[in-house]
């Protein structure tokens, strides 16, 4: 119930701001939808199974002087966010409160500078992609959120902020190392041959993925945990996955494909994008920990589907028609998805102690 209410929170919000400003794209929308998303994610309790791990780490780490946060090697930003947070407060609110300004600051930045319909950013960012996830694997999301914010450098053909912006995303979350080829994507041509060649690569790699992974395994001693159980979680198969959660998705893809067929001259480097995360989003239900990489080229819609959505054109009518529809089967999908699941940090259960 909480998550639909934060969705009708927001949709009416938009609705009053843009009546007000008589602006749909007004930066005052954005700001309101920041502080609403932070709030709502950044002030609740322990309800997931990281939120402990996550107090654990800063236990553990706000013990360590700088001299020993230097030489972590591993994800060193994130040890020392913690050490710095520590020398003002020791409580772990505090922490958490920043780790969520981390996942959401940069992903409305991002809204601001790249995308051309606010409204649907905002609601791909809260339903539809890494935010709903963001309340367990934060770190995956702040990488995420570091990577959305430099998806422009990449279409603006700027490597160096674009390989400064994987550095960061890294040194939350180790994961984040594999988007920075996506930098690569301006070199590929986009016409029809390109397309078709690339989509049947994509596909043999689909349907072919146990002789790769057995050939990294065997071979290059390469991802053989990948297949196995760690911290009790297994591949996700597609007979356990949500049939609601599997046609949205869907959904999704099938749109953003039907916006691209309108006009020839929608289709940019960011269709590789989403062939890719197409690709990805199918291997996951066979291959351990993937869902990982899901979240984040699924991440890029943020600001990929709206912009397309705009330069698609429709008739005013049709367009107001079409993101109001987006809106509400957002709040319901978020609805049902989520349960409904939320309690603030002011009930909360006790928190775990340091390992």
């Amino acid at each position: 119930m909480m998550y639909a209410l934060v969705g009708v929170v927001l949709a009416f919000g938009w609705v009053g701001i843009s009546y007000k400003t008589k602006d749909q794209n007004s930066d005052y929308y954005l700001v309101f939808a920041g502080l609403v998303l932070l709030l709502f994610m950044g002030l609740r309790g322990d309800f997931t199974t990281d939120y402990g791990n996550y107090a654990n780490s800063f236990s553990s780490y706000s013990t360590l002087s700088f001299g020993d946060i230097a030489r972590i090697k591993r994800e060193p930003l994130f040890a020392l966010l913690i050490k710095f947070i520590s020398l003002f407060s020791q409580h772990f609110q505090v922490y958490h409160f920043l780790m969520s300004a981390l996942v959401c600051i940069p992903a409305i930045l991002a809204i601001r500078k790249s995308s051309k319909n606010y409204v649907l950013s905002v609601f791909f960012l809260f339903a539809l992609t890494y935010y709903g996830e963001s309340f367990n694997i934060t770190r995956n999301c702040i990488a995420m959120s570091l990577l959305l914010f430099g998806l422009h450098y990449i279409e603006e053909r700027k490597p160096v902020p674009w390989i400064f912006c994987v550095a960061l995303a890294t040194g939350f979350h180790t994961s984040a190392i594999v988007l920075l080829p996506l930098y690569l994507l301006n070199y590929l041509p986009v016409n029809r041959k390109s397309l078709l060649l690339y989509t049947i690569f994509v596909l043999c790699v689909v349907l072919g993925y146990e002789y790769v992974l057995r050939f990294a395994q065997q071979r290059l001693g390469l991802y053989g945990n990948y297949t196995g159980n760690s911290y009790g979680m297994w591949a996700q198969e597609w007979v356990s996955i949500s049939k609601k959660r599997l046609l949205v998705r869907t959904s999704i893809y099938i749109a953003y494909f039907s916006l691209l067929l309108r006009k020839r001259n929608l289709v940019d480097s960011g269709i590789y994008i989403a062939i890719v995360s197409l690709a990805v989003y199918m291997v996951q239900f066979r291959l351990f920990m993937v869902y990982r990489f899901d979240l984040y080229l699924f991440g890029f819609f943020i600001t990929l589907f709206p912009n397309k959505f705009e330069q698609s054109e429709f008739p005013p009518k049709v367009r107001r028609i079409l993101i109001i529809a987006i809106i509400g089967l957002s709040i319901i999908w978020v609805s049902s998805a989520y349960g409904g699941e939320y309690y603030p940090f002011w009930q909360n259960t006790v928190v775990k102690q340091p390992l």
